[in-house]
């Protein structure tokens, strides 16, 4: 079970540093008053995927859409 709670751990890491992202992307259309950036939204998935060597183990990708 240790493999989930690493999982687990990761995933609550990478949400904080999403949040921190959209918390600056945030901050730079306030100061930068970019209408570009106002319009575009920005999205991030997490998608879990399976490791070739064991199923049940899990890894985090992080796509950002362009």
């Amino acid at each position: 079970m240790e493999n989930i709670d690493a999982g687990e751990e990761s995933a609550r890491i990478l949400r904080e540093e999403v949040k921190a992202l959209a918390s600056e992307i945030r901050t730079l259309k306030s100061v930068e008053g970019n209408e570009d950036l106002t319009e575009r939204k920005v999205t991030c998935m997490i998608e879990q995927k399976p490791l070739a060597n064991h199923e049940s183990q899990k890894k985090l990708e992080i796509r950002c859409p362009r």
